[in-house]
Formats: C-alpha cells, structure tokens, sequence
C-alpha cells in the first residue's frame, strides 16, 4: 500500500514497490493514459521540488476544469511522466504564462477548433537540462 503525498490523494511509493503493482494502483486511481509511468516516491518528489519555495501555494487555476495550479501537484505529474530533474521551474513559469489573461487558455482549451499549446525552450536551460 501506498502513502499520500501531503494535502492530496496522490500516492507515493516505497523505493522497492514492484514496478508492476505500482502501475496497477496507479490505473485504479486514474492517473496517466496508459502508457508506463515511472513510480512517484519520496525521493523523486524531493529532487523535483529542489529549490521550488512555497511548493503548496496556489498559484492560479488551470482552465477549462481550473484545478489548482500548485507546485507539490505539478512536481507529482512531472515525475509521473519521466520529466528530468531540474525542470520544474521551467514548467511551472510555461504554466504560469498560460495564465496570463492576454492568453486565453480557456479559450484555446474549450474552443470547436483545433489549436495546441507548445513551448520552445531554448538557451543556456536547455543546455542543463539535456
């Protein structure tokens, strides 16, 4: 069985969980899409909230269901999906910027068409990062 990550419902894994009782709990839960995801514990969720300050604060609400937006939350997704360490802060500020009302992520999200959100990251953090 699983622990929870503070204030939410999402669970962490021992370091030995076996791979496949992980991704069976996960799915029951209804986290990911099918595809493999890598085991969320403690230690993946403390290297990806390094240097993160204030990783429970809301910081927005995500259209078009607005979840809130929280750096403890986010950090639990991007370890779900095999995100390199050192990238939240890269993630959080993309997300941030979709807030900006001149952006209209309701918009993009719950329109009849067709758009997509996509971010370039170029420079010296994209070096780091690999």
């Amino acid at each position: 069985m699983a622990s929870t990550l503070p204030g939410t419902e999402f669970p962490l894994f021992a370091e030995s969980a076996a791979f496949d009782s992980v991704q069976a709990e996960l799915r029951e839960r209804g986290l990911g899409d099918g595809l493999p995801l890598v085991p969320p514990t403690e230690r993946r969720l403390t290297a990806m909230l390094n240097g993160v300050t204030e990783a429970d604060t809301v910081r927005g609400y995500l259209p078009p269901l607005m979840g809130e937006l929280r750096a403890d939350a986010l950090a639990y997704q991007c370890v779900l999906a095999g995100a390199p360490i050192g990238s939240m802060s890269v993630i959080l500020t993309a997300l941030e910027a979709c807030l900006e009302p001149d952006f209209n992520l309701l918009g993009i999200t719950t329109t009849t068409g067709t758009p997509a959100v996509a971010m370039v990251v170029h420079g010296p953090i994209a070096s780091a990062l690999g």
